[in-house]
């Protein structure tokens, strides 16, 4: 409980959500801050779970926001360490509670199947860009279509889910 209430204490006073450049190279330290909550919840350890609550939300507001913005940001995005950015939106879905309207606006900000002015899509994700996902297996578009699946998935938006699918398959025919 201690080291909870230290490392979010330390993430939160740093300079980890003072701009974006800070905050993607601290994804392990936030996703770490999850795992660690999780951990909390699930053993019961704590007795006062009210405060580790409290904690916990305030850490997830700012963490949400940092997102948003970082995924408005062209000039990071395009050289940002890929690994940390799908580490996160891969936990995005427990990390913010599995908040159906805040993974969706999400999603839609990152998704290149809308017209949604903010669509980063083709700043991170290039189609010739490869993510590797298992020892010898890659994704093209830097593993976007699989991220998008996910987010997909955790809120139940089945049309974009089987986009997300198609478009992976169509882009990553070994991977089936």
């Amino acid at each position: 409980v201690q080291l909870f209430k230290y490392q979010t204490d330390l993430i939160g006073n740093g300079n980890i959500f003072k701009n974006n450049h800070s905050f993607i190279n601290n994804i392990p330290s936030i996703i770490s801050v999850l795992y660690e909550y999780t951990i909390l919840k699930e053993t019961k350890y704590n007795t006062n779970i009210g405060e580790i609550e409290t904690i916990y939300t305030e850490f997830i507001n700012k963490t949400y926001g940092c997102v948003k913005k970082l995924l408005m940001d062209d000039e990071i995005l395009s050289s940002c360490n890929i690994s940390h950015l799908n580490l996160l939106l891969q936990n995005l879905p427990e990390l913010l509670r599995h908040d159906n309207n805040k993974i969706k606006e999400i999603a839609e900000i990152i998704a290149p199947f809308n017209d949604h002015p903010g669509n980063v899509f083709n700043t991170v994700y290039q189609k010739d860009k490869m993510f590797k996902y298992d020892y010898n297996e890659k994704y093209s578009h830097n593993g976007g279509y699989w991220i998008l699946a996910n987010l997909y998935s955790s809120i139940g938006d089945f049309d974009n889910l089987n986009r997300s699918f198609d478009s992976l398959y169509a882009y990553n025919k070994n991977m089936f």
